[in-house]
């Protein structure tokens, strides 16, 4: 019969000990601060930066080159030296760490290139009825001619802003590409009204 008290004892013991252990190590974990993990989130594949560089590829294959094409079009336009298209393709953005913060400014910019194709898409129309009446912009009214300046200066804006790299250090992204989609908004909100 000793033995079994002795086991019982043994026992006591053990679970006391295993007890105190459980306790100790919930006091030390509830006094390690917490970190939020989920700035840190990551969409899946289909993420915003796959859309991001799908709306970059498709402007510059299809909008960006017919207003290149329609500015071709136009005798006596005297154009700034237009900086040609860095191919989207060439994929200068596929290490940016996707946080929060990364994602909803690229989901801005999704918006903006989104809204900048549907303008110059409505410019492309208004400049192909000009041209089809003139293709000298010297024989174009001022009116005509704005519209011409209008799609120029859009067209310059939106080629900055894709060709300029998301992020120089895989982190965050660069200033010099807010400035250059904060540039192209502007620009839409005054086509707008």
């Amino acid at each position: 019969m000793i033995p079994f008290i002795i086991g019982g004892v043994a026992l006591a013991a053990t679970g006391y000990g295993v007890k105190k252990y459980l306790e100790e190590e919930v006091i030390i974990k509830s006094k390690i601060p917490r970190v939020d993990l989920s700035e840190f989130l990551v969409k899946e594949e289909g993420s915003v930066l796959e859309e991001y560089k799908n709306i970059k590829l498709s402007l510059e294959k299809t909008t960006l080159k017919e207003m290149q094409n329609a500015f071709k079009e136009i005798k006596n336009l005297n154009l700034p030296a237009f900086k040609t298209s860095e191919s989207c393709e060439n994929d200068k953005d596929k290490y940016l760490f996707l946080n929060k913060s990364n994602i909803s400014l690229l989901e801005e910019f999704i918006n903006i290139l989104s809204n900048a194709r549907t303008m110059q898409d409505i410019l492309l129309d208004e400049l192909d009825i000009i041209i089809m009446k003139y293709n000298d912009y010297n024989k174009y009214s001022e009116e005509q001619k704005m519209k011409v300046r209008e799609a120029v200066t859009l067209y310059q804006a939106t080629q900055d802003a894709i060709n300029i790299p998301l992020s120089y250090d895989g982190t965050s992204i660069n200033r010099t590409i807010r400035r250059a989609f904060a540039k192209l908004k502007e620009l839409l909100e005054a086509e707008i009204r």
